[in-house]
């Protein structure tokens, strides 16, 4: 487990804690944006950004302002701006911690598997269904062991591979490769996802 300010863990619980009693659609939702803000943060350090800089709706911008995540800053044509106010290292030990008390025996199951040797996380399209999985070749004998389907749950899919990304599990090359396959993937056998844009 990462460790993490007692400052900012307060700040991750007071953000998260409505969520507590809410579906798994809105926690995955969210963690998703968080992650979306990691991402630029790391590859724009000390830039500020808006909604479409991070593609997250602005009201979910002022929510993380609010819990103190981020941190609003002056726009001169009057479009809200942010910059992250807490270390980028210590937001991404949060959300893992906070994702592995979610979902840590799925993504532990994976890490376990891809310790095995031969064995490789990657996205199938069969029929109507994209399916994250762990296959495993040995000798002539090759096994698939499916984790989830991108095309009925396309954010936790999502969601687990930028986890495994962000535990240095998979690079983060690889983990963009899966993602951007299943979207591939998902166009080719369209079906409306039970998790619809926010």
């Amino acid at each position: 487990m990462v460790v993490v300010s007692g400052l900012l863990m307060m700040g991750i619980d007071e953000l998260l804690r409505d969520l507590d009693g809410s579906d798994a659609e809105g926690r995955v939702w969210k963690l998703s944006y968080l992650m979306n803000i990691i991402d630029y943060a790391r590859g724009n350090p000390g830039r500020d950004f808006d909604e479409y800089d991070v593609n997250v709706p602005n009201r979910y911008l002022k929510e993380f302002a609010d819990s103190g995540i981020l941190k609003a800053v002056p726009s001169a044509d009057g479009v809200a701006r942010y910059i992250l106010a807490v270390p980028v290292d210590e937001l991404v030990g949060a959300v893992v911690n906070y994702v592995d008390g979610l979902y840590g025996p799925v993504i532990d199951g994976v890490v376990r598997g891809l310790r095995q040797r031969g064995c490789y996380l990657t996205v199938y399209g069969k029929g109507r269904h994209a399916y994250l999985m762990i296959r495993c070749r040995g000798g002539d004998r090759e096994t698939d062991v499916s984790i989830c389907d991108f095309n009925t749950n396309a954010k936790f899919c999502e969601l687990i591979v930028r986890v495994l990304s962000l535990k240095n599990v998979i690079a983060p090359e690889l983990a963009q490769h899966i993602i951007n396959k299943a979207i591939e993937l998902r166009k080719r056998t369209y079906k409306p996802s039970t998790w619809g844009r926010k």
